[in-house]
């Protein structure tokens, strides 16, 4: 996709306006009314919006919400470990989910055409 055409996300927070790639959009974590959203090198946006808002604005771009504290950019996932339900963005970067969401992520993977192994 040409520089031109990539999808921007804009971050509102409360002294600046930041421009992200919607591409280099990981994960979305729940900060109370607020939301990090997390780009490679762990580099953290704080928006004023929350997670829900973040959420219904990113739904096109194949960022799905899991629980009350995140949201998953499908496409960033490169693996994840079962047994400690570990979700790896990158070599560096990781969350780990709770025990009742590890089947809803699963079946979050199905949906959007991913393989579980």
């Amino acid at each position: 996709m040409k520089k031109s055409e990539e999808k921007i996300v804009t971050i509102n927070s409360l002294k600046k306006i930041e421009f992200l790639p919607v591409g280099n959009v990981l994960y979305l974590e729940a900060a109370g009314e607020c939301t990090y959203i997390v780009a490679p090198g762990n580099k953290k946006h704080t928006s004023t919006k929350n997670l829900g808002s973040c959420c219904v604005a990113l739904k096109a771009y194949n960022i799905n919400r899991l629980g009350k504290s995140y949201a998953l950019n499908i496409n960033r996932i490169e693996s994840f470990d079962g047994k400690t339900r570990k979700i790896f963005f990158s070599h560096d970067i990781a969350i780990t989910i709770p025990k009742e969401q590890v089947a809803k992520f699963k079946a979050m993977l199905k949906t959007n055409a991913l393989v579980y192994r």
